[in-house]
């Protein structure tokens, strides 16, 4: 490419042209060696050449190799589909490039500028990609399936910094059409999380959302916003699109009380039925713990609960009467055990942890830009690490969609390793080529040389040090990347076998998705 594309800005285009998380592209961007930047040169290189047979093939290698991560290979119809997605996403940004770029290319400067100028709109959104100080770690969860999916990035209107000001973020979903008593579960709850600094996650929809999205900018104005915790809508479609229009004026509030309104989706992206059951993974992800206000039988805050429990969040479901069908669905989730009930709006200690001031990366009010440590970085880096701050490794991978996609004709690798393909967890561009300012990092009192279990350990806590998050995958990819001169690097199978015989030694733990020594 003649003008290099930012990381950013590449995920920007990949997702709109995948519209969203499409399944067959998250393996082909595990499969890249060079994260986003790498996948879209290839894709733009295809676009202008489409008949390009050596392209066509080095794209079905990365898509094998992607699919190789989860232990998995593509038969001749997954191969079909795979050439068929190729296509699909030509023509999209064929037409994407027609509409913003007036046809000029991703790889030269007329084409990028106009690219920004419509990833950002012109400056109101900020691009958040894996690797930024405020991308929520709580996503690495959606990498733990190969039928899951965390986004390729997100776009935010507000504060970026409100996806991280909490550890253990809250999030309040129920129906549209509540009644007063779930309207007062939910924004009386929410006042009184965000009272102790938490933040609330909902989807800016009627009902329920607004209520719990209102108590918490109703506290922001009561006690301020520094003491204040914040509040993350997530949308199904692109933030020009967000809605309903009689929610625009909370919109403007969350915003001003240092929330934030985020989405998957490209501007432009119009708001669909399929595209509300996706959003509602990203609410579930993000949330430690998920209540459910008030429901019915056949609510989409249900879908967001079965999320939850997929992912082993914490889920609360205020119980009614059963004679009240507008608490059908949460006494369902109580009956089937699904859920915990919420018998008091005012004890938060079993439903969060201690209060806390909001955690904050400051941040240029008019250009988007984060600070943190005293320095100003560029909001396109593909990794965000000023001084005075934890170097972040930048995840490169996403995984497939929850039953929300055709399946493919994969079948089982041969001679994966115990649990290579069953935990193939989180992101995985972690070695030290992409964070170099870990190469001077030693842990002492280790013989890195000559114990494996050692170099666990230490690639564990070297994981902990950068902020991110200690899945099998990162800690592989550490592990690999700091291995001694002439060591061979450990395949996912050979380092799943390693894992099982250090946890039964009890050298570590698992913790959920996360290893711990």
């Amino acid at each position: 490419m003649t003008t290099t594309i930012p990381e950013p800005l590449a995920r920007a285009v990949l997702s709109a042209i995948g519209d969203g998380a499409d399944a067959l592209m998250v393996a082909l961007l595990r499969g890249m060696d060079g994260g986003g930047v790498a996948l879209l040169d290839e894709l733009t290189g295809l676009w202008r050449a489409p008949d390009d047979r050596r392209l066509r093939i080095r794209l079905d290698d990365r898509f094998g190799a992607g699919l190789a991560c989860w232990g998995r290979r593509a038969g001749a119809a997954g191969l079909d589909a795979f050439g068929r997605a190729v296509n699909r996403w030509l023509l999209r940004l064929d037409r994407l490039l027609a509409r913003v770029g007036d046809g000029a290319g991703p790889d030269n400067a007329d084409g990028l500028s106009a690219l920004r100028a419509w990833a950002t709109a012109d400056g109101a959104y900020r691009l958040v990609v894996p690797g930024d100080d405020c991308w929520p770690s709580r996503f690495a969860d959606l990498s733990v399936r190969s039928d899951w999916a965390p986004p390729v990035c997100l776009w935010v209107r507000g504060a970026p910094d409100a996806l991280v000001a909490c550890d253990m973020p809250v999030a309040i979903v129920g129906s549209r059409a509540v009644n007063d008593a779930g309207r007062h579960i939910a924004g009386t709850l929410a006042s009184n999380l965000a009272a102790a600094g938490h933040t609330v996650v909902s989807g800016g929809a009627m009902g329920t959302d607004a209520a719990a999205h209102r108590g918490v900018v109703d506290m922001a104005d009561r006690i301020g916003t520094e003491r204040c915790g914040r509040t993350v809508a997530f949308f199904a479609g692109g933030l020009d699109h967000a809605g309903p229009s009689v929610n625009l004026r909370l919109f403007d509030r969350i915003v001003a009380a240092g929330g934030a309104l985020a989405t998957e989706m490209a501007p432009g992206t119009v708001p669909e039925a399929h595209r509300f059951l996706m959003r509602n993974r990203l609410i579930a992800a993000l949330a430690d713990s998920i209540v459910v206000a008030q429901a019915r039988l056949r609510s989409g805050a249900l879908n967001t609960a079965n999320w939850a429990n997929d992912l082993n969040r914490n889920v609360w479901a205020a119980p009614g009467s059963p004679l009240d069908a507008d608490s059908s669905g949460c006494n369902r989730l109580i009956a089937d055990q699904r859920a915990v009930p919420l018998l008091d709006v005012a004890d938060l200690g079993d439903l969060c942890h201690p209060a806390h001031l909001p955690h904050v990366v400051s941040r240029d009010d008019v250009t988007g830009t984060v600070r943190s440590g005293g320095a100003v970085d560029d909001p396109w880096s593909r990794t965000v690490s000023p001084s005075g701050s934890r170097p972040h490794a930048v995840p490169d991978i996403v995984a497939m969609p929850h039953a929300r996609q055709p399946q493919l004709n994969l079948m089982p690798a041969v001679a994966a390793g115990p649990g290579s393909a069953a935990d193939p967890s989180a992101d995985s561009a972690m070695d030290s080529a992409t964070d170099p300012a870990m190469d001077s990092v030693t842990d002492p009192a280790t013989d890195l040389d000559t114990d494996p279990a050692a170099r666990v350990v230490a690639a564990i806590r070297r994981c902990r040090r950068r902020g991110a998050a200690a899945t099998p995958d990162n800690v592989l990819a550490t592990f690999n990347g700091r291995r001694p001169a002439g060591a061979p690097p450990l395949d996912a199978g050979e380092f799943a076998s390693l894992l099982g015989r250090l946890e039964l030694d009890g050298v570590i733990r698992r913790q959920g998705t996360l290893l711990v020594a």
